[in-house]
This record gives structure tokens, C-alpha cells and sequence, in this order.
């Protein structure tokens, strides 16, 4: 019965945080950063903390391109992985990105940035 028990609690938190990503409704744009720009900025952004600042970070990738990512009260890092990971990989190439939240925290990526609107 104990083993039961157990296999219920693992089935409830993995239907809590799998396929946890909501793409943007826009769709997927000539001008994004691709999935190695992004999974490098991913790893400097989990890696070094940058997630905990609670402040949007804007990366140029080797295409010339913008990506924003915004974290708000990641809990942890584990968390900043996962929750990168799934937006690049539920979203990219068919939206210009996406926002996975859970229990107060969320993490939002735009592949998009529209750096017209800077005044260049």
C-alpha cells in the first residue's frame, strides 16, 4: 500500500511540472535567435545565478539577433533549467517564445526581440 502511496505522489508532481511551457500566441519570425544561441545564454543564465536578479536580460546571439529572458522569484536553479528548457523546446520554430510559471514563479523568454522600438 505504501508503494502505491508513493507512486501517487510521484505521478502528481511530474502532471505539476511537465509540459508546463505556454508558447506566445505570435508565430515563429525570420529574426530569432536559434536553439544554440539560446542554449548558450540558457547555461550562462542558470550557471551563473543571473535568474535570482529578478531583471530581464537581453542576449545577442551570433545571428545578430535579440532573445530577452525574464525571470521572476525562480525559486532554484534545477528550476531555471527546466523551465529554459522547456520553452526553447515546446516553442522555438513555432512561436517567437514563451513563459513557463508554477507555485508564484515564472520564467518568460521572447526568441523576438524588436529592437526597432530602441530608436537605432
Amino acid at each position: 500500500m505504501q508503494f502505491y502511496a508513493v507512486l501517487l505522489e510521484v505521478a502528481t508532481l511530474l502532471a505539476t511540472t511537465a509540459n508546463a511551457a505556454d508558447c506566445f500566441s505570435d508565430s515563429g519570425s525570420q529574426i530569432c535567435l536559434n536553439s544554440t544561441d539560446l542554449l548558450k545564454y540558457r547555461e550562462w543564465l542558470c550557471t551563473y545565478k543571473t535568474w535570482a536578479n529578478n531583471m530581464p536580460f537581453d542576449w545577442l546571439g551570433a545571428n545578430g539577433h535579440i532573445a530577452t529572458f525574464t525571470p521572476s522569484n525562480v525559486p532554484n536553479e534545477q528550476s531555471c533549467w527546466d523551465s529554459t528548457l522547456d520553452i526553447i523546446d515546446q516553442c522555438l520554430g513555432y512561436r517567437n517564445g514563451g513563459a513557463y510559471s508554477l507555485d508564484g514563479w515564472s520564467m518568460t523568454i521572447d526568441f523576438c526581440v524588436d529592437t526597432s522600438k530602441w530608436g537605432h
